[in-house]
């Protein structure tokens, strides 16, 4: 075999493989869309089942009953996912007979048997769905759940638990999600956000105990922001002294949120800080919580070496009123004067954007008017 046949073979063989993979996809794309329209399909009959049980229309009652135990069995997944969708949406007593209805027809013990014995898929499903039901037997699955060797399984419960008011001590929760904890899922994270949305003491008891590690404070401080308690304020303004730079700007975006006046020292050394993600991070802070003390520390950091921290000193003058807006457009004047260039730059595209005149415009303006006059 020559040379000149060695690559004709190989081109074939790579064209087929492209229209073997290319077909495959397609394939693929067309089943997926089947399944999305087949289950967009059963999730609108399914609601309006459970939309007649739940304005007590007996006419359909037997018929309704049977159709729900049929798909409960071929599309346990649409039934679960609904009744979670709706379970947020409504409530009083039609939540109680969303509630009784899914417990008529084995919802419940579907779940507590797929969350022990199911697959991943199967076991997530079901500990999302096991907030529904509140009684003692769901809350000790749940419970066991969280040694679940899947993380999101062990979130997801957790979730569960903080739902129906069953969590269980923090430090005891937090050594469980610990995979999770490290993975930084978007799923944990949003979870202690809620714990601290709402159990705020919580929080504060745990990081009174000690021992934190370096991601944990992490995680805690970002949703400690969350929180409209400012009994959480002392533990952020101790972190945000912190020596490790993550923890410092996570906890000043966290003080940045929560808008108390009384951060004013913290934001202010955060606007000197050595490491420019926390210089940023604080501008924007001074800008958000309104504290004009900072005005000429921002007028500095217009010409930091970083051009997102000069974004950030530049809008965050803007938001400080009439007095940071002066200060942007004196230095948009300067354009072109050595070292005060970046800042100068800086200032005209911050108040271009804003649609804001420059000093220099606002003399010019008016001598135009006169002259046409």
């Amino acid at each position: 075999m020559n040379q000149l046949t060695l690559v004709w073979w190989m081109s074939l063989t790579l064209a087929v493989l492209a229209l073997s993979t290319l077909s495959v996809l397609i394939v693929r794309r067309a089943r997926d869309e089947h399944r999305l329209a087949h289950d967009q399909s059963v999730r609108l009959i399914l609601q309006e089942i459970l939309f007649r049980f739940m304005v007590a229309d007996p006419s359909r009652r037997e018929t309704d009953l049977n159709n729900l135990l049929n798909f409960r069995r071929r599309e346990a997944s649409v039934l679960r996912k609904l009744a979670i969708d709706l379970f947020h949406l409504i409530k009083g007593s039609e939540r109680d007979k969303l509630r009784n209805v899914l417990q008529l027809i084995g919802l419940r013990d579907d779940c507590l048997r797929d969350l022990e014995h199911g697959g991943i898929r199967e076991r997530r499903l079901a500990a999302e769905a096991l907030h529904i039901f509140k009684d003692a037997e769901v809350q000790a699955a749940l419970l066991k759940a969280l040694d679940d060797a899947d993380a999101e399984t062990q979130v997801l419960a957790a979730d569960s638990l903080l739902l129906i008011d069953a969590l269980p001590d923090i430090h005891y929760l937090m050594g469980k999600l610990v995979p999770a904890i490290r993975m930084q899922s978007r799923d944990v994270r949003t979870l202690f956000r809620d714990i601290a949305r709402y159990y705020p003491a919580r929080i504060l008891a745990r990081i009174e105990r000690g021992g934190l590690s370096r991601v944990e404070k992490v995680l805690l401080a970002e949703a400690m922001a969350y929180s409209s308690d400012y009994c959480v304020l002392p533990s952020l303004q101790k972190w945000a002294e912190d020596s490790d730079v993550e923890l410092r700007a996570t906890a000043m975006r966290a003080l940045s949120g929560m808008q108390h006046p009384a951060v004013l020292p913290q934001i202010r050394a955060g606007l000197w800080d050595m490491q420019w993600q926390v210089r940023a991070v604080a501008a924007r802070a001074a800008g958000r919580i309104g504290l004009t003390e900072c005005i000429s520390d921002l007028n500095f950091l217009i010409d930091d070496r970083n051009w997102w921290v000069r974004y950030r000193a530049a809008e965050a003058l803007y938001k400080l009123g009439q007095a940071g807006i002066e200060v942007l457009q004196l230095r948009a004047t300067y354009a072109g004067c050595g070292g005060f260039g970046r800042g100068a730059r800086m200032a005209a595209l911050v108040l271009d954007e804003l649609g804001i005149s420059t000093l220099s415009e606002v003399i010019y303006l008016p001598a135009v008017g006169e002259h046409h006059a």
